[in-house]
């Protein structure tokens, strides 16, 4: 996977569980890319899908449930792949992402294309735009 370290927007308001999740994760873990791509659960250092991936689990442990939580991949605006995760609230479908802490709407992210990953069928992705 391409360098997931570029610069995004952040804005908007998040929950509190999910803002907190998100932060906690970008600490965690040390911003490294891949060569060889890996979907890593809670690693040391990792890219982009690692911090995903975490926060998934993360929030699970936490009692979100399952069907809420989406794996997405973008084409982002600067031509770079890029995986976040959206967590889908009363108030709209949400971004966590590694290149902020802030919690945002996916209305507000930087991508040219997106899928997201079925939350009941792992193998299922859907090309929303």
């Amino acid at each position: 996977m391409a360098p997931c370290r570029s610069p995004g927007r952040s804005t908007s308001r998040g929950s509190g569980l999910l803002e907190s999740v998100n932060a906690q994760t970008n600490a965690s873990i040390v911003y490294v890319p891949e060569r060889i791509d890996h979907w890593t659960l809670a690693p040391k250092r990792g890219d982009c899908d690692d911090y995903a991936l975490t926060k998934r689990d993360d929030l699970i442990k936490r009692g979100v449930s399952k069907g809420a939580l989406h794996m997405a991949f973008a084409l982002m605006a600067w031509g770079e792949p890029h995986v976040v995760l959206l967590v889908d609230t009363t108030e709209g479908q949400k971004v966590l992402d590694n290149l902020t802490d802030e919690v945002y709407d996916l209305e507000q992210m930087m991508a040219q294309r997106l899928s997201i990953q079925d939350a009941t069928h792992p193998r299922n992705w859907t090309q929303i735009f």
